[in-house]
Protein backbone atom coordinates (compact mmCIF):
# COMPACT_ATOMS: atom_id res chain seq x y z
CA UNK A 1 0.00 0.00 0.00
CA UNK A 2 1.70 3.30 -0.94
CA UNK A 3 1.34 6.32 0.86
CA UNK A 4 -0.95 9.11 -0.84
CA UNK A 5 0.70 12.53 -2.82
CA UNK A 6 -0.02 14.88 0.02
CA UNK A 7 0.85 18.52 0.40
CA UNK A 8 1.61 20.61 3.28
CA UNK A 9 -0.28 21.73 6.15
CA UNK A 10 -1.07 25.38 5.87
CA UNK A 11 0.12 26.22 9.65
CA UNK A 12 3.55 24.34 8.35
CA UNK A 13 5.78 27.00 7.39
CA UNK A 14 8.72 26.59 8.95
CA UNK A 15 9.45 23.22 9.54
CA UNK A 16 12.95 21.70 9.69
CA UNK A 17 13.75 18.23 11.01
CA UNK A 18 16.33 18.87 13.86
CA UNK A 19 17.94 15.87 15.12
CA UNK A 20 18.50 15.10 18.71
CA UNK A 21 22.44 15.48 19.41
CA UNK A 22 23.52 12.48 22.22
CA UNK A 23 24.74 11.57 24.63
CA UNK A 24 21.78 9.07 24.70
CA UNK A 25 20.18 7.41 27.82
CA UNK A 26 18.63 4.43 26.00
CA UNK A 27 19.31 4.65 22.01
CA UNK A 28 22.34 4.23 20.26
CA UNK A 29 23.55 6.75 17.69
CA UNK A 30 22.66 4.18 15.05
CA UNK A 31 19.45 3.75 15.89
CA UNK A 32 18.82 7.76 16.80
CA UNK A 33 19.76 8.11 12.95
CA UNK A 34 17.45 5.25 11.89
CA UNK A 35 14.78 7.54 13.70
CA UNK A 36 16.01 10.69 11.97
CA UNK A 37 16.42 8.90 8.50
CA UNK A 38 13.00 6.88 8.96
CA UNK A 39 10.82 8.80 11.26
CA UNK A 40 10.05 5.30 13.22
CA UNK A 41 11.95 2.99 15.22
CA UNK A 42 10.96 -0.13 15.96
CA UNK A 43 12.52 -1.62 19.91
CA UNK A 44 11.59 -5.16 20.24
CA UNK A 45 11.62 -7.18 23.62
CA UNK A 46 12.37 -4.19 25.60
CA UNK A 47 9.42 -4.21 27.96
CA UNK A 48 9.08 -6.78 30.88
CA UNK A 49 6.39 -9.48 29.39
CA UNK A 50 4.82 -9.97 32.78
CA UNK A 51 4.59 -5.80 32.62
CA UNK A 52 2.57 -5.71 29.10
CA UNK A 53 0.32 -8.52 30.81
CA UNK A 54 -0.68 -6.00 33.57
CA UNK A 55 -1.44 -3.13 31.35
CA UNK A 56 -2.79 -4.88 28.43
CA UNK A 57 -5.58 -6.13 30.90
CA UNK A 58 -5.91 -3.17 32.97
CA UNK A 59 -6.89 -1.19 29.12
CA UNK A 60 -8.71 -4.16 28.52
CA UNK A 61 -11.06 -3.30 31.51
CA UNK A 62 -11.12 0.63 30.23
CA UNK A 63 -11.70 -0.67 26.45
CA UNK A 64 -14.85 -2.54 27.71
CA UNK A 65 -16.39 0.78 29.30
CA UNK A 66 -15.80 2.40 25.56
CA UNK A 67 -17.23 -0.06 23.68
CA UNK A 68 -20.46 -0.39 25.72
CA UNK A 69 -20.27 3.61 25.77
CA UNK A 70 -20.27 3.44 21.81
CA UNK A 71 -23.20 1.59 21.59
CA UNK A 72 -25.24 3.80 23.24
CA UNK A 73 -24.45 6.80 20.42
CA UNK A 74 -26.32 7.06 17.36
CA UNK A 75 -25.23 4.29 14.19
CA UNK A 76 -22.91 3.40 16.97
CA UNK A 77 -20.22 5.42 16.45
CA UNK A 78 -18.76 8.43 17.57
CA UNK A 79 -16.23 10.22 15.01
CA UNK A 80 -14.26 7.63 13.62
CA UNK A 81 -14.71 5.18 16.46
CA UNK A 82 -17.07 2.36 15.82
CA UNK A 83 -18.45 -0.40 18.67
CA UNK A 84 -17.43 -3.60 17.15
CA UNK A 85 -14.91 -1.80 15.12
CA UNK A 86 -12.61 0.35 16.44
CA UNK A 87 -12.71 2.13 19.72
CA UNK A 88 -10.12 4.74 21.27
CA UNK A 89 -9.90 4.67 24.79
CA UNK A 90 -8.34 8.21 25.82
CA UNK A 91 -6.90 9.37 28.72
CA UNK A 92 -5.80 6.28 30.45
CA UNK A 93 -3.39 7.79 32.87
CA UNK A 94 -6.02 9.76 34.74
CA UNK A 95 -7.96 6.89 34.98
CA UNK A 96 -5.17 3.98 36.38
CA UNK A 97 -2.76 3.77 38.59
CA UNK A 98 -1.21 0.89 36.73
CA UNK A 99 -1.64 2.63 33.33
CA UNK A 100 0.22 6.09 34.73
CA UNK A 101 3.28 4.11 36.27
CA UNK A 102 3.52 2.42 32.68
CA UNK A 103 3.41 6.02 31.15
CA UNK A 104 6.25 6.75 33.72
CA UNK A 105 8.42 3.75 32.57
CA UNK A 106 12.36 4.67 32.60
CA UNK A 107 12.23 3.24 28.67
CA UNK A 108 10.01 6.10 27.39
CA UNK A 109 11.47 8.71 29.89
CA UNK A 110 14.59 7.43 28.34
CA UNK A 111 13.41 7.65 24.80
CA UNK A 112 11.73 11.46 24.99
CA UNK A 113 15.16 12.50 26.08
CA UNK A 114 16.77 10.84 23.33
CA UNK A 115 14.73 12.11 20.84
CA UNK A 116 12.91 15.04 22.16
CA UNK A 117 15.21 16.36 24.81
CA UNK A 118 14.37 16.64 28.63
CA UNK A 119 11.54 19.66 28.29
CA UNK A 120 8.56 17.18 27.20
CA UNK A 121 5.50 16.35 28.15
CA UNK A 122 2.42 14.02 28.18
CA UNK A 123 -0.23 15.58 26.49
CA UNK A 124 -2.66 12.64 25.34
CA UNK A 125 -2.75 9.44 25.75
CA UNK A 126 -4.79 6.06 24.07
CA UNK A 127 -5.66 2.75 23.47
CA UNK A 128 -6.64 1.94 20.03
CA UNK A 129 -8.21 -1.69 19.36
CA UNK A 130 -9.15 -2.61 15.92
CA UNK A 131 -11.77 -5.42 16.20
CA UNK A 132 -11.32 -8.75 13.24
CA UNK A 133 -15.08 -9.13 13.31
CA UNK A 134 -15.78 -6.21 11.38
CA UNK A 135 -13.05 -5.04 8.98
CA UNK A 136 -12.93 -1.36 8.29
CA UNK A 137 -9.94 0.44 6.02
CA UNK A 138 -8.18 2.82 8.32
CA UNK A 139 -7.15 5.52 6.27
CA UNK A 140 -2.90 7.00 5.81
CA UNK A 141 -2.85 9.69 8.41
CA UNK A 142 -0.51 11.85 10.17
CA UNK A 143 -1.78 11.72 14.32
CA UNK A 144 -1.10 15.59 14.78
CA UNK A 145 -4.07 15.82 11.77
CA UNK A 146 -6.37 14.70 14.55
CA UNK A 147 -5.57 16.22 17.18
CA UNK A 148 -4.24 19.69 15.46
CA UNK A 149 -0.71 20.55 17.67
CA UNK A 150 0.58 23.20 16.10
CA UNK A 151 4.38 22.29 16.93
CA UNK A 152 5.44 19.09 16.22
CA UNK A 153 5.44 16.05 18.60
CA UNK A 154 7.02 12.65 18.82
CA UNK A 155 4.93 9.55 19.77
CA UNK A 156 5.66 6.65 21.79
CA UNK A 157 3.68 3.58 20.20
CA UNK A 158 3.22 -0.07 22.02
CA UNK A 159 1.92 -3.09 20.32
CA UNK A 160 0.74 -5.22 23.64
CA UNK A 161 -0.24 -8.12 20.94
CA UNK A 162 1.79 -9.34 18.58
CA UNK A 163 1.58 -7.58 14.99
CA UNK A 164 1.43 -9.75 12.03
CA UNK A 165 0.50 -8.53 8.03
CA UNK A 166 -2.01 -10.43 8.20
CA UNK A 167 -4.03 -8.81 11.51
CA UNK A 168 -3.20 -5.62 10.38
CA UNK A 169 -0.49 -4.01 11.71
CA UNK A 170 0.66 -0.51 11.63
CA UNK A 171 2.16 0.64 8.74
CA UNK A 172 4.41 4.20 7.94
CA UNK A 173 5.71 6.41 5.19
CA UNK A 174 9.58 6.22 5.64
CA UNK A 175 11.04 9.90 5.75
CA UNK A 176 7.58 11.55 5.90
CA UNK A 177 8.34 13.00 8.82
CA UNK A 178 11.03 15.05 7.21
CA UNK A 179 8.31 17.29 6.23
CA UNK A 180 6.43 18.31 9.29
CA UNK A 181 2.54 18.21 9.46
CA UNK A 182 0.84 17.37 6.39
CA UNK A 183 -2.32 19.02 4.98
CA UNK A 184 -5.49 16.01 6.29
CA UNK A 185 -7.56 14.71 3.78
CA UNK A 186 -10.85 13.12 5.58
CA UNK A 187 -11.88 9.81 4.01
Amino acid sequence: MAAPDVTLHPQNTSFEWASRPGPYHVLDDAQVAEFDTYGFLVLRDVLDLDLVAAVRAEIDEIDRATEQWLRTQQDERMFIAEAGAITFSVHLVLRSPVLREFAAHPLFAGLCHDLVGDDVRLYWDQAVYKSPEKPRRFPWHQDNAYNSLKDEHSQVWVALSAMTPENGGVWFAPGSHLRGRLAHIRE
